[in-house]
C-alpha cells in the first residue's frame, strides 16, 4: 500500500512539475499574432467578423424562412433556441398569444420583446429574461431593411404593415439579408 502511495506521489508531482513547466513556456511566448504562412503555438485564434461586410447596393433578400410556429412557453423558446444555438428566436408565446422575439444578450442574459408589451401577461420563468417595453415597430420589409442597415445591428424584429405578424430581417454571414416570418395557421402538434 505505501509503495503505491509513493508512485502515485511521484507521477502527481511529475504531472504538476510539466504543467508547470508548459505555463511557463506559455508566459515567456507573449501570445499574439504570427506573420503570414507561419503559426506557433500559443497564437490568439484569428479574428473572424461574424459576416462579410458586403456594401449596401450589392444586398439582397436571398433566404426567406416562414413557418407556422407552435406556441410554446419563454423556458420552452430558450431550450429551443440553446439547441439550435441560434443568438435569436421568433416564436409565439403562450402566455401572451403574440408573436415574441428572444435574443441572447453578450454577458448571457436572455431578452424577449413582444409586438405588443402593454398586453403582455406576467409570465413564470427559470432563466433570467429582460423584457424589453418597447413595441416592435410596424414596418415595411423595405423599411425593416433600411432600418437594419442605419442601425448597423444583426438583425431587426418589426410587426409586418400588411399581416401585423411579427417578423425578423437579419444580416446573413455572407452579407446577404434573411428573412423570418410566422404565417397564419395552425402548428402541427410537436
Amino acid at each position: 500500500m505505501h509503495e503505491a502511495v509513493d508512485l502515485l506521489q511521484r507521477r502527481l508531482a511529475d504531472k504538476i512539475a510539466h504543467r508547470a513547466e508548459h505555463l511557463e513556456a506559455l508566459r515567456r511566448h507573449s501570445p499574439g499574432r504570427a506573420e503570414p504562412d507561419e503559426w506557433r503555438h500559443g497564437d490568439l485564434p484569428p479574428v473572424r467578423p461574424e459576416y462579410f461586410d458586403r456594401p449596401v447596393e450589392q444586398r439582397q433578400l436571398v433566404r426567406h424562412k416562414a413557418f407556422v410556429a407552435a406556441e410554446e412557453n419563454i423556458d420552452e423558446a430558450i431550450f429551443e433556441m440553446d439547441q439550435l444555438d441560434y443568438d435569436f428566436h421568433l416564436f409565439r408565446d403562450l402566455d401572451s398569444g403574440q408573436d415574441s422575439l428572444l435574443q441572447r444578450l453578450p454577458d448571457g442574459a436572455d431578452r424577449i420583446q413582444y409586438l405588443h408589451p402593454a398586453r403582455r401577461p406576467a409570465s413564470t420563468t427559470a432563466y433570467h429574461i429582460v423584457v424589453d417595453d418597447t413595441p416592435a415597430p410596424m414596418l415595411s420589409l423595405e423599411e425593416a431593411i433600411d432600418q437594419l442597415n442605419v442601425s448597423g445591428a444583426r438583425f431587426v424584429f418589426f410587426a409586418d404593415r400588411a399581416t401585423a405578424r411579427g417578423n425578423v430581417v437579419y444580416r446573413r454571414y455572407d452579407g446577404h439579408y434573411g428573412l423570418i416570418t410566422l404565417e397564419q395557421g395552425v402548428a402541427p402538434p410537436a
